[in-house]
């Protein structure tokens, strides 16, 4: 069991997974399974799901800079990546949603964290730019 940094509990403990498996995984390894190991549930009394969507994607976006800066970047490859990922998948749900405010924020945040030096994802972050505009236009 890795010690507990103090950056861990600065992220309020709304998210607690995730980093902790970032720990885990600097102290030795640990695999991928592809199969559904276990179920989410959404409810009022958790810490997170009940916050609004705007807390929720500034609470993702602390989280990102909190692992990185706290293992002083030495993932930051892999977090920018997963940064830029989770942002333009949530860009992609909230469009559909034809919630374009927030798809417009995720993917502004999605460009700002893509991994340097690679352009992967830009031609999906243009068309759903494309996509926002054009569900705004035909709203007029």
């Amino acid at each position: 069991m890795p010690r507990i940094p103090d950056w861990y509990c600065q992220v309020g403990g709304m998210i607690t997974d995730w980093p902790l498996y970032v720990l885990f995984a600097e102290k030795g390894d640990i695999a991928f399974l592809p199969e559904a190991m276990g179920v989410y549930r959404l409810h009022p009394g958790g810490a997170f799901s009940p916050k609004s969507d705007l807390t929720k994607l500034e609470t993702m976006e602390m989280l990102y800079r909190i692992v990185n800066e706290g293992t002083e970047f030495r993932h930051d490859k892999d977090l920018r990546a997963g940064h830029g990922r989770y942002f333009l998948d949530m860009a992609r749900t909230y469009l559909d949603q034809g919630r374009t405010d927030l798809a417009r924020r995720c993917l502004r945040e999605a460009r700002s964290y893509r991994p340097r030096g690679q352009f992967r994802g830009l031609a999906e972050a243009f068309s759903l730019e494309v996509r926002s505009w054009l569900r705004r236009r035909a709203s007029l």
